[in-house]
């Protein structure tokens, strides 16, 4: 059988019961031997095989291997004697038992093999070569090759329309301690969190970021502060939000909001929980005014362009999925329904090249078209990263159960 290109995948040495026999020889009833052969194949354990020989069936090819015929060619065309032949003398059915047909095959193997699972075949078809150029070397994400009709999608995101929004600027030596706690107070006087991130000053931000106050003589005490650590950022809105921050956050000076509004921002989260403070500096900053906000939100949530993509098993609701985005502040600049090469999914998924999950990835979004598209929005790369979560599925279902991979928008990146 091996040297014949037969594959054995399972082998056990097995005593039959009669009704197992009785099924396998059911063809064979009214044969004059009938009960000889039933005999013969329960009275001792036989060596049971189950064979396999490449991807279409053998039970043809194997009637002609197993005999009465006289000769059966091997793969290399040499003649080759059949089983019973070489074991059996010539004779039919001596030797060994074969099925005739596939049907009886199928029963056979069922009977005897019960338990046994094929093997898991996976079979890649292997990349053809395009002529095409990736969509990256193309410039297909180019305002200018944008499909026509998109043209009224190119312009800024849309205008803000909700409540009066401000900046709080939790500082490093606040950041661990109490960044929590100021979102809570904030909340608790009816502000609603919009978002929030850490930033980390350079000096050279710091020192443009504050620099109306350079000419305090702690104004190099304060950049080495604002520098030694993260920041933690809160954009927050509510009405008559400027009136509401000034009655919360308390006086630049320390000792001064200590004296006169005690339960300020800046005196409960200005000193250390435990030990004394040392300085006058505070550490919560606040938009004041509608100017000064427009300033720090600008500064600290630029508006951004970010890739998107939607994958091919999404396109039935790729219009549900684009209003979805619009709706979530998100302005569409340029969208293209595009066939990626496998360099253009290794450029989006750079960072996943080596990871177990990015062959059967890339090969999943190579399937079919996707939908590719530049997005715009405040903070736009952080808050669409945020807003889709993790690549890894396994690490978005458990880490992110609500983002909009797990929701009507999934299978984005």
């Amino acid at each position: 059988l091996l040297n014949a290109g037969y594959e054995i995948l399972q082998e056990e040495v097995k005593q039959l019961d009669d009704d197992t026999v009785i099924e396998i020889l059911e063809s064979e009833s009214g044969d004059p031997d009938y009960g000889f052969r039933l005999n013969e194949l329960t009275k001792e354990p036989l060596r049971c095989l189950l064979v396999a020989k490449g991807p279409e069936g053998v039970v043809n090819e194997l009637i002609d291997f197993v005999g009465p015929e006289k000769e059966y060619s091997s793969p290399d065309g040499e003649p080759m004697p059949s089983i019973r032949d070489l074991f059996g003398g010539g004779k039919p059915k001596e030797c060994l038992t074969a099925p005739t047909t596939t049907n009886a095959a199928q029963t056979i193997m069922k009977l005897v093999f019960p338990d046994f699972t094929p093997p898991r075949v996976i079979t890649y078809l292997p990349e053809v070569e395009e002529t095409r150029p990736s969509v990256f070397a193309a410039g297909l994400l180019d305002d200018e090759n944008q499909e026509a009709g998109d043209n009224e999608e190119s312009s800024g995101v849309p205008e803000y329309e909700g409540p009066p929004r401000l900046i709080v600027v939790v500082k490093p030596p606040a950041y661990d301690a109490y960044r929590d706690d100021v979102m809570a107070d904030l909340e608790a006087a009816n502000f609603t969190i919009l978002s929030t991130k850490d930033y980390t000053f350079s000096e050279d931000e710091a020192r443009e970021y504050y620099s109306k106050m350079s000419s305090s003589n702690l104004f190099e005490n304060l950049i080495a502060m604002v520098t030694s650590g993260p920041s933690f950022i809160i954009m927050a809105c509510k009405s008559e939000a400027y009136k509401a921050m000034k009655d919360m956050l308390g006086l630049e000076s320390y000792a001064q909001a200590l004296k006169s509004t005690p339960d300020s921002l800046r005196v409960k989260y200005s000193a250390p929980p435990e030990g004394e403070k040392d300085d006058d500096l505070t550490w919560i900053d606040a938009s004041l005014s509608e100017a000064e906000a427009k300033k720090s939100i600008d500064y600290f949530f630029p508006v951004e362009d970010t890739f998107a993509m939607f994958k091919p098993e999404t396109q039935p609701v790729w219009e549900e999925m684009l209003e979805e985005i619009k709706n979530l502040g998100f302005k569409v600049v340029m969208k293209k329904e595009v066939e990626l090469l496998p360099e253009d999914i290794r450029v989006i998924y750079e960072n996943n090249i080596d990871k177990p999950y990015f062959e059967d990835l890339s090969r999943h979004i190579a399937s079919g078209p996707a939908m590719v598209m530049v997005l715009r929005a405040q903070d736009a790369v952080r808050r669409w990263h945020t807003l889709i979560g993790p690549t890894d599925p396994d690490v978005a279902v458990d880490s992110h159960p609500n983002d909009v991979k797990q929701e009507e928008i999934r299978y984005v990146c």
